[in-house]
């Protein structure tokens, strides 16, 4: 009985990893995995799935409408003394795509190297350091 576990899972493990190959070339024929894929600490696996999840760009009319799709943007709620400019990102859009930017944000910290990016959050640390 635990060989046909055994073998299940292998096959569904190649099977996952040739479906990943596959995915990662038709990404390499987008025209923005070149752009995505040059960030320092997004690799392959990384910008073909932040492409998957962000579909065809051609879609957004600019960074802003991206940005808000990702749940970034700040959520705005404005009364007497709070104006809105200080409160936490909405968390309406799409969470795969957050938690993908995350990781990419993630992994350029752990890179240490000199970028826009670790300049930004060069003071934030992480507890995986």
């Amino acid at each position: 009985m635990n060989t046909i576990w055994y073998v299940q899972y292998h096959f569904v493990c190649d099977s996952e990893d040739e479906t990943l190959e596959k995915i990662i070339e038709l990404a390499k024929t987008t025209p923005h995995f070149d752009q995505i894929h040059s960030i320092c600490g997004i690799g392959e696996n990384l910008a073909a799935r932040i492409i998957a999840e962000i579909g065809d760009m051609k879609r957004f009319k600019g960074k802003n409408q991206i940005v808000s799709y990702a749940g970034l943007d700040p959520m705005i709620r404005q009364s007497g003394n709070v104006d809105g400019n200080h409160l936490s990102i909405s968390k309406k859009g799409n969470k795969r795509l957050r938690c993908l930017l995350y990781l990419a944000v993630s992994c350029n910290l752990r890179l240490k190297k000199e970028d826009t990016i670790y300049n930004y959050y060069g003071s934030v640390t992480f507890p995986m350091e």
